[in-house]
């Protein structure tokens, strides 16, 4: 056993049972983490561990095996993560396009470390971090600028091949009741990989060419002197730790099935990398694997402990918070029924957007809107925001049927709250059925999102036209609202004589059904009701309008 440990570190063991014990521990934590950990934090957070650990360890085959301070290795990065980002984006979800487009960046990240280390590695070390710093930056600036191409500022979400796809269900351990999905398969990728690369790394800086390394950080004149090319070895090892940093971005953009400058070419990260070199120490490549587990772990968690540490320390706790609770609890005992009654006198079926507990809470509301024809829409089990939930498809499930068990229709539309969405939940919602959101608040028509489970429907929807922000967030008086949906009602009105226009109205019992409020949203339905033409659609109606618009003249529109 110590004999094939022995050829996998490359002789390089660590020096002390402490540290041999915790790198035991956390790689056996990396290598359990999808069966270990149900949150989705947990596991994003080990995925990120394991590409820092590469990154870290490349960058230390620089700092402390050459003595070469760079400040160009996160332009490597976003070379390795656009290459395989775009290339998905461009070419299609294929293995094929993740393999062209780590190959371009290889190329392009080993034209770029080779130029980079001819021309400025016979400079002084002061200097050769102000080119890196001024060549990283122009990268960064460029990559900004060709928004046609990299996305810009916002970036590219893109779809990776279906095997690494959240939805997709490979297998099932039944003992631990464990799916095992696309993430498991996507994460055991980034995971392996970077093994690969770390021992990879060892083997190097252990190999006759990593002394040669050592030995001119040690004493770059005397290494001269008998006779080894200082420009050459450094330019080559200045090559390797860009290659290492281009796998690195490529597994990063493979997780997060997204590329943008703030993930992968910010100075930020620049200064992250450095800063778990030196916590886990330089010249030795474990101590990227501390530095990186540490330095992330504290990036991510340390707020959230400093929180619960500071709820633990509080003498008086705010629960029950009752000026809250009672102010929405106005809501359903006597908001609701003002917006019922508003309904019904205009024999207006709604969409009502729902957490499904209300169903459980509040039959006697649930009820009514359920005798009253109103279409029940999906939002979640309570309120919170998507990123919190812990087990985001059965939350949806959870919700989907407990409407179901109540209404005896299972429903169509989705709003998560808040319009809170990750970016498994387009697939989450399609593969549980779900057939419309109101989420992407990005268009007047409907548009369709391509998931593994087929199209998904967005329908329009709006935080112009909505109670929330006008008069919660922005602090608009009502009849500022009243006038906003109105003079949104006539540009529509006019626009829809060419073609169809959907305006949506986002009402909140505790906000427009107060007494002072009321008024004005019945002044909005009265001076719509003074046109022609106009249809008070709930949103499973304008979805069998679209898809029956669509079989007659294809897809209008598509994202």
């Amino acid at each position: 056993m110590s004999g094939i440990a022995d050829t996998l570190l490359s002789g390089d063991l660590p020096r002390s049972r402490i540290l041999t014990a915790l790198l035991g521990v956390i790689v056996g934590v990396l290598a359990l983490a999808p069966l270990l950990f149900d949150g989705a934090q947990a596991i994003n957070t080990a995925a990120k561990i394991c590409v820092f650990i590469v990154l870290a360890a490349s960058y230390d085959l620089l700092l402390g095996y050459t003595g070469i301070v760079s400040f160009a290795h996160t332009m490597f990065f976003g070379l390795g993560a656009y290459g395989v980002g775009l290339a998905l984006y461009g070419w299609g979800a294929t293995w094929t396009s993740v393999a062209a487009g780590l190959a371009l960046a290889i190329v392009a990240g080993l034209a770029l470390a080779l130029v980079i280390g001819l021309v400025s590695l016979r400079v002084k070390a002061i200097f050769y971090a102000m080119i890196t710093l001024a060549v990283a930056s122009a990268f960064a600036i460029l990559a900004g600028q060709l928004s046609d191409f990299t996305g810009g500022e916002d970036g590219r979400s893109f779809r990776v091949p279906e095997l690494l796809r959240p939805a997709t269900l490979l297998f099932r351990l039944p003992l631990l009741n464990i799916d095992i999905t696309g993430r498991t398969a996507a994460y055991y990728l980034v995971a392996g990989s970077a093994a690969g690369l770390f021992l990879s790394a060892l083997r190097v800086v252990n190999s006759p060419f990593g002394r040669v390394l050592q030995a001119i950080r040690e004493n770059e004149f005397r290494a001269e002197a008998i006779g080894f090319d200082v420009v050459t070895y450094r330019t080559l090892g200045n090559c390797l730790a860009a290659v290492m940093a281009v796998f690195a971005g490529a597994l990063y953009a493979l997780w997060l099935r997204y590329v943008g400058p703030d993930t992968t070419l910010s100075f930020g990260i620049m200064l992250d990398i450095l800063l778990m070199v030196v916590i886990g120490g330089m010249g030795t490549l474990y101590g990227a694997i501390i530095g990186a587990t540490l330095f992330i772990l504290a990036q991510s968690y340390l707020q959230k402990l400093m929180g619960v540490a500071a709820k633990s320390t509080q003498g008086i706790p705010l629960l029950p918070d009752v000026p809250n609770w009672t102010w929405h609890e106005y809501g359903m005992r006597v908001g609701f029924w003002r917006f019922e009654a508003l309904f019904r006198k205009l024999r207006i079926r709604p969409t009502l957007a729902l957490n499904a507990r209300v169903c459980v809470d509040y039959p006697r509301v649930a009820q009514v809107c359920k005798d009253a024809g109103w279409e029940f829409m999906g939002h979640s089990y309570e309120q919170g925001p998507i990123h919190r939930e812990e087990d985001q498809p059965a939350m949806i499930k959870r919700s989907l049927d407990t409407i179901e068990k109540f209404t005896g229709k299972r429903p169509l539309g989705w709003l998560g709250p808040g319009l809170t969405q990750t970016l498994d939940t387009p697939e989450n919602l399609a593969a549980a059925g779900v057939k419309y959101i109101g989420d992407w608040v990005y268009d007047d028509e409907p548009t369709e999102i391509q998931t593994a489970h087929g199209p998904l429907i967005t329908l329009p929807y709006s935080v112009e036209t909505n109670d929330i922000p006008m008069m919660m967030v922005q602090h608009h008086e009502a009849a500022y609202w009243t006038r906003k949906c109105l003079d949104t009602f006539e540009r529509y009105y006019e626009e829809g004589k060419r073609r169809p226009k959907i305006m949506a109205i986002a009402i909140h019992a505790y906000i427009s059904g107060q007494p002072f409020r009321i008024k004005y949203l019945e002044d909005v339905y009265k001076a719509i009701g003074k046109k022609k033409g106009v249809l008070h659609w709930n949103g499973e109606q304008i979805l069998d309008w679209y898809l029956k618009s669509k079989s007659r003249i294809g897809t209008p529109r598509s994202r």
